[in-house]
């Protein structure tokens, strides 16, 4: 078990919230700071290149340009945040979306690895028996159908 103390079956549908949270058998517990540190170090290379190219950037190059750092910065906040939720992706994946759709040649690619990822992230929040037919035919459309619809925008 990755969590310390603690056990039985109010702990699995607690998950982090409760007495057990932030205390890890295996690896040191992170403060809000060391999160707080980590997502801001991450952050900077994409908003360095913004705080850069933005100024003698023209129009049509500004709106990637801030939909890349958008993206970068929001992933950086999911990956490093200290309290995140499942849903807290789809802050990712929703300008990531707009991205695609102005480039599909440099991002197409990207966004349907990150919407997969994404939408097996988010099923843990469907976690009842006859949620699992959704499930899986959400599952079944990501894997087996975007690429198809995705293949056809790029054209």
């Amino acid at each position: 078990r990755l969590l310390g103390g603690g056990g039985g079956a109010a702990a699995l549908t607690r998950g982090l919230v409760g007495p057990e949270q932030g205390r890890l058998a295996l690896l040191p517990t992170p403060s809000a700071a060391h999160c707080l540190a980590l997502a801001l170090l991450a952050m900077a290379p994409a908003l360095v290149r913004l705080a850069r190219r933005a100024p003698r950037a023209a129009p049509q190059e500004l709106e990637p340009l801030l939909l890349e750092s958008v993206v970068h910065a929001n992933l950086c906040g999911f990956m490093f945040g200290y309290h995140v939720h499942e849903k807290a992706i789809l802050h990712v994946t929703l300008p990531m979306a707009l991205l695609a759709a102005h480039d599909p040649a440099r991002h197409l690619a990207q966004f349907h690895f990150l919407s997969t990822v994404a939408l097996f992230s988010v099923f843990p929040l469907l976690f009842e028996p006859r949620e699992y037919p959704v499930k899986l035919l959400f599952a079944l459309v990501q894997v087996g159908l975007m690429p198809t619809v995705l293949a056809s925008l790029s054209d």
